[in-house]
């Protein structure tokens, strides 16, 4: 709150500024007048250069250098450059920035790379105008560089490999490309210095900066080592051809890349036997020699450098190869006629002009129908020299043949009824075409016993006139007559058998079977036999083998002919009493077919059983007449139509009640109003698939109150099957109830909070702010509060109860249990203004209040 006596003295004040602005106005407007002109003044001047830049005297490449001087009016400055001839191929950072008015090109990039360069001023003037100062030019120097030599020595032909060459910074030498001059090569002290042109500077950047340096490389004298060298004359190979070989002396590969670079060298040669005997010239014969090394002469250009090296010499060889020739014989072939056959004809490939070649083995003859190889040894001749030994000879051998003489032979026929005995034919032949002096002599004749055909095969061998077999020598054309033997005729009989059904096949050799026209010792044994196994007749078709006396089947050597007789079953008599069973209920069916008590088969054939067939079935409680009936199997083959079957059914099913016991479940719920009630319970001992259904005909046990404590959960069952059926009846059932009980509620009451200004009053707020989880329409009453007078802040502490608003007799509140989130009572002091008063006197010396 502000008083009236402040707000008059600031209207006073107010008042005051106003007269002093029109009272100095005019010169309010002169100071202002000439501020403006100042600062104009100012704004013009900004960025003046008044002092260009400068640089030292002289910037060698690799010195650090920084611009001095460089000032301008009311302005910081910064510098630029532009290359103006810069040395070889570098390229400045300055070349990425935009020209310029004067042609060149500018940038803040200070130059490290020798050459000549401007440098300006820049500054800023004023509303964003850059201003600049006179370009100044300056050069950076390359930098003098000695390369010089460290080697003391070096092998002939090497360059020195230590050196000392001073770089700047992170510049590095290019090897690669390096070369040096020396001075001679004919004493072993020379000079030499690296090749100016040769040597190659990059920076770490890889950039060539050659140019950046001025590179002197000054003499050194060294002593040259002598280079080792081993002269290898070249090898050669060369093939017989009866004159000197056209060797020409020279050296291998190996001995060249031992030379200095650009060293060429000569050699002269001599060539000796392997017992290094010389030859004078180049050898003719076969052989292996050796290649000596009679003297050496290296020079470079003209300039003989042989002292310079240190050599040794190595053995070449010379080998002259046996010529290959390739002698090829006869081949021949004639038919055998029991004289030797000979060819000593030949071809030979290869040879050198002049020379022959001749037959040095014995004659090579075949008698006999064969090959052989036409083979023989040779030699080979110029004029009257052997100069076989020259040669690589390798044969192609004709073969000699003497080819079988045809020859026919025809046999005789044969022909009988099969007896058991053999039938041959050995005369009656004719053989044909035998050279002069052959003949023959037969030493197998083929046979037949059963009956069918087969040829008349007669085996000869023929001698010639010394009894020596040439069969081998003959291709015998044979044209074989034909024994033949014709089966012989027999009848079979094979019988008749009957019997009652017994569940034993009755076969065809219990019957009595009869044969005629047997070869004396032979027997009929059965192969296929008829048989019967159920009731009725079939015709008996046995059929049979025919047998010699050690046993041999011969039934092909006769023609049979068959009578057939009968086979016969008739019925057997069954009488069958079914037997009784009983179980306790399952909600399964019991079938006739498990009342095995009483159960009788009289009658029934050894090896069968009865299998039901037609059932009686049992399901719920209670008794019934077993009334199955049955059919009758010999493994899994039916036979009921064999038998004659009578019943007694005397026996029964009987199904008797399940037990089981059902405990219905304990449970609790929180309260909420609405009666509780849990159907849920266990029952053991129930069938498979059968389900407990409330009994609503009967009353089922609920609670609602806390105050009903534990009550027994009574809750009767109906028992369904699968299908819901009922089937109670099929039990005897017991019950174990459980209990139910309801637990108090869990609310939650919140209380207000509220605020006052002291007033030295009682206050106090019974309103609750928010209540959860009431159910119904129940509500809650508040019994006791907090209040609060003096300034302070306190919990607003409640005592409550739930009522139902709709039943004042119902008493609810026992169903909760109340938790208390607390609000605050707070009361804030009072805000009270004192106003002091305002008093004046005219001075008098005393002191006034």
């Amino acid at each position: 709150m502000v008083s009236y006596d402040i707000y008059k003295n600031r209207i006073r004040k107010i008042a005051a500024v106003k007269n002093f602005i029109v009272k100095f106005r005019i010169l309010i407007i002169s100071v202002i007048c000439l501020i403006l002109a100042a600062v104009t003044a100012l704004l013009v001047m900004k960025g003046i250069v008044v002092d260009g830049a400068s640089l030292p005297a002289q910037i060698i490449y690799g010195d650090s250098y920084e611009p001095e001087g460089g000032k301008a009016l009311l302005s910081g400055v910064r510098f630029e450059y532009a290359h103006k001839s810069p040395r070889g191929e570098a390229k400045s950072a300055a070349k990425s920035a935009v020209s310029d008015g004067d042609g060149l090109v500018w940038s803040d990039t200070k130059p490290d790379k020798a050459g000549v360069y401007y440098i300006r001023t820049v500054t800023e003037k004023a509303f964003g105008i850059i201003g600049y100062g006179s370009p100044v030019e300056f050069e950076i120097k390359p930098k003098t560089v000695e390369f010089l030599i460290l080697d003391e020595a070096v092998v002939y032909g090497t360059n020195p490999d230590e050196y000392a060459f001073e770089l700047v910074g992170g510049d590095k030498l290019i090897v690669s490309g390096l070369k040096y001059d020396f001075s001679g090569f004919e004493a072993d002290i020379v000079g030499v210095c690296a090749n100016a042109d040769s040597v190659k500077v990059i920076d770490s950047e890889d950039n060539d900066v050659t140019y950046c340096y001025d590179i002197v490389t000054p003499e050194k004298q060294i002593k040259l080592v002598e280079r080792e060298i081993t002269v290898t004359p070249v090898s050669a190979e060369f093939i017989y051809g009866g004159a000197p070989v056209g060797y020409v002396s020279a050296v291998t590969e190996s001995t060249l890349s031992m030379l200095g670079e650009g060293d060429r060298i000569s050699v002269e040669t001599e060539i000796v036997t392997a017992d290094n005997t010389p030859i004078d010239g180049n050898p003719v014969l076969a052989g292996s020699y050796k290649i000596r090394v009679k003297s050496v002469g290296i020079f470079k250009g003209e300039t003989d450098v042989t002292e310079r090296y240190g050599i040794k010499t190595e053995e070449g060889s010379l080998v002259i190869g046996r010529r290959p020739v390739k002698i090829a014989t006869d081949t021949a072939s004639r038919e055998y006629n029991g004289k030797p056959f000979v060819s000593s004809g030949f071809e030979a490939e290869g040879l050198v002009d002049g020379h022959t070649a001749s037959i040095a083995s014995g004659e090579v003859a075949i008698t006999k129908a064969g090959s052989i190889l036409n083979e023989y040894e040779f030699t080979v001749s110029d004029g009257e020299a052997d100069v076989t030994e020259n040669y690589d000879i390798t044969y192609d051998y004709g073969t000699l043949t003497v080819i079988p003489r045809r020859v026919t032979l025809n046999t005789a026929s044969a022909e009988k009824v099969y007896d058991g005995r053999r039938l041959l034919k050995d005369d009656g032949y004719e053989f044909d075409g035998l050279a002069e002096g052959d003949t023959e002599k037969l030493i197998f004749a083929a046979d037949i016993i059963n009956a069918g055909k087969s040829p008349n095969v007669l085996t000869f061998i023929i001698l010639d006139g010394s009894d020596e077999d040439v069969t081998a020598s003959y291709s015998i054309n044979s044209v074989f007559g034909t024994l033949e033997v014709t089966p012989r005729p027999l009848t079979v009989n094979t019988g008749s058998a009957e019997k009652v059904y017994d569940g034993v096949p009755l076969t065809g050799v219990q019957a009595d079977a009869s044969f005629d026209e047997l070869v004396g010792g032979h027997y009929c044994a059965p192969y296929s036999v008829a048989e019967i196994l159920e009731t009725g007749d079939k015709e008996n078709i046995t059929l049979y083998e025919v047998f010699s006396a050690e046993g041999e089947n011969v039934t092909s050597n006769y023609e049979l002919a068959y009578t057939y007789g009968t086979l016969k079953i008739t019925k057997r008599q069954l009488a069958i009493i079914t037997g009784s069973a009983e179980k306790v209920y399952d909600g399964a069916p019991l079938y006739g077919s498990e009342a095995f008590d009483g159960l009788i088969f009289e009658g029934l054939a050894d090896g069968e059983r009865g299998v039901a067939a037609k059932l009686s079935e049992l399901t719920n409680v209670g008794v019934t007449e077993n009334k199955t009936e049955y059919a009758i199997f010999s493994g899994d083959r039916e036979t009921t139509e064999n038998y004659d079957i009578s019943y007694d059914f005397s026996g029964t099913l009987k199904i008797i009640p399940r037990a089981v016991e059902i405990v219905t479940a304990t449970a609790s719920r929180e309260y909420d109003g609405t009666p509780f009630v849990c159907t849920d319970a266990e029952a053991d001992n129930l069938v498979s698939g059968h389900t407990l259904v409330v009994d609503i005909s009967k009353n089922t046990a609920s609670v609602t109150e806390v105050t009903e404590g534990e009550t027994q959960n009574a809750v009767y069952y109906i028992i369904a099957d699968g299908a819901g059926n009922p089937v109670t009846d099929n039990y005897t059932v017991t019950y174990s109830f459980g209990t139910l009980m309801i637990t108090p509620r869990e609310i939650t009451v919140t209380t207000a909070t509220d605020e006052w200004t002291y007033d030295g009053q009682i206050h106090f707020n019974n309103i609750v702010a928010d209540v959860t989880r009431l159910v119904l329409n129940h509500k809650v009453v508040v019994d006791e509060y907090a209040e609060i007078t003096d300034v302070d802040t306190v919990k607003n502490e409640f005592v409550c109860r739930v009522i139902d608003p709709d039943d004042a007799e119902h008493i609810v509140n026992d169903n909760y249990t109340i938790e208390y989130i607390r609000g605050t009572l707070t009361v804030t002091p009072r805000e009270i203004t004192v106003t002091t008063a305002t008093d004046s006197w005219v001075y008098n010396g005393e002191a006034h209040y």
